[in-house]
C-alpha cells in the first residue's frame, strides 16, 4: 500500500513538472549562468525553452531564468552532441517553472532535436549544406538561415517555419503540425502528411506528396507533381 501511494504521488510530481509553466518574472527576479563547452554541432532541447542559436567562434550556452530552475539545469555535451534537460529528480520546487531564455553559442549547426513546448530560432550561420531537424511536442523552429538540404521530422502539433531559401525539402508532418515554407522558393519538395497536417511550400522542380488524415499541401510555382491523397487530402495551387 505505501508503494502505491508513492507510485502515485511521484506520477503526480512527475506530471505537474510538464505542465506547470509561469509567464511572469520569477519571486527573486532573473539570475543568469553562462556553462562553458567542448565543440558540438548537434542540439537536444527536452523541455519548454526559449532558445536562440546563433554562429559563434565559442561553444557555450547562456541562461536566463529563475535561480531555482537554472540550478536544476543540466547542460552538456556528448560525442559532439549537445544535451540541455532539467534535473529529473523530484522536488517540490520543480512543480512551478518559470520561463527560461537559453542563448547558443556554436561554429557550426548540422542537427536540432527540439522538444516539449520548445520555442527556438536560430539565424547567422552561412548556408548550410545539410541540416535535419525533429521539432515534437507543440514545439516552434524558425531556421532564419538558408539550407541546400533540410530533412525534417514535425510531429504533435508543432511548426517549423522557413523564412530564407531552402533549396530542397524532405518532410514527414504528422499530428496537426505544419510547415511554413512558402519563402523558402525550394527547387524539390518531398512530404509525408497524416493526422490534419499542413505544408505551405514553394516548389520550381519537383513536388511529391502523400497525404492521409484531411492533410492540406498549397503549394506556389509550376513544379512537376506527383500525389498520393487518402482521407480527404487536398494538394492545391496557392
Amino acid at each position: 500500500m505505501k508503494y502505491l501511494l508513492f507510485s502515485l504521488t511521484l506520477l503526480v510530481f512527475t506530471s505537474c513538472d510538464k505542465i506547470l509553466y509561469e509567464n511572469g518574472v520569477p519571486p527573486r527576479g532573473y539570475d543568469t549562468k553562462d556553462f562553458a563547452l567542448s565543440s558540438f554541432d548537434r542540439i537536444e532541447l527536452n523541455n519548454a525553452f526559449f532558445v536562440t542559436i546563433v554562429k559563434s567562434t565559442e561553444s557555450k550556452v547562456s541562461a536566463k531564468g529563475s535561480g531555482d530552475d537554472i540550478d536544476d539545469l543540466e547542460v552538456t555535451v556528448t560525442n559532439g552532441k549537445l544535451d540541455i534537460r532539467y534535473d529529473k529528480r523530484i522536488r517540490i520546487k520543480q512543480l512551478k517553472r518559470y520561463k527560461m531564455e537559453l542563448v547558443v553559442y556554436t561554429p557550426n549547426i548540422t542537427e536540432i532535436d527540439a522538444k516539449s513546448a520548445s520555442d527556438t530560432e536560430i539565424s547567422g550561420f552561412s548556408t548550410i549544406n545539410s541540416f535535419i531537424a525533429s521539432v515534437s511536442g507543440a514545439s516552434t523552429l524558425r531556421l532564419n538561415n538558408t539550407v541546400k538540404s533540410l530533412t525534417a521530422d514535425i510531429s504533435g502539433a508543432s511548426k517549423i517555419i522557413l523564412p530564407l531559401k531552402v533549396e530542397n525539402i524532405d518532410a514527414e508532418i504528422s499530428g496537426a503540425s505544419t510547415l511554413d515554407g512558402f519563402d523558402a522558393n525550394s527547387t524539390e519538395v518531398f512530404l509525408e502528411l497524416s493526422g490534419a497536417s499542413k505544408a505551405e511550400v514553394s516548389a520550381s522542380k519537383t513536388l511529391s506528396v502523400k497525404a492521409s488524415g484531411a492533410s492540406k499541401v498549397f503549394y506556389k510555382g509550376e513544379p512537376k507533381i506527383t500525389e498520393d491523397l487518402s482521407g480527404g487530402s487536398k494538394v492545391s495551387k496557392e
